[in-house]
């Protein structure tokens, strides 16, 4: 009986960590797909995470 818990607790834990590497894959992959900005509409190019400013409220 102690070798079957011992087994199960190891499945459970490798799926455990094969679920989590897939949520986060699947995170960065969809996230690397909606902050790419590059095709034919050049005028936002510059509109980046890294390069994000509010505008000046006048």
């Amino acid at each position: 009986m102690k070798r079957r818990s011992k087994v199960l607790i190891g499945v459970a834990i490798g799926l455990a960590a094969v679920l989590l590497i897939g949520y986060f894959g699947t995170g960065y992959a969809i996230y690397d797909k909606l902050v790419n900005v590059t095709g034919s509409c050049n005028r936002h190019a510059a509109n980046r995470p890294g390069n994000f400013a509010l505008p000046d409220e006048r």
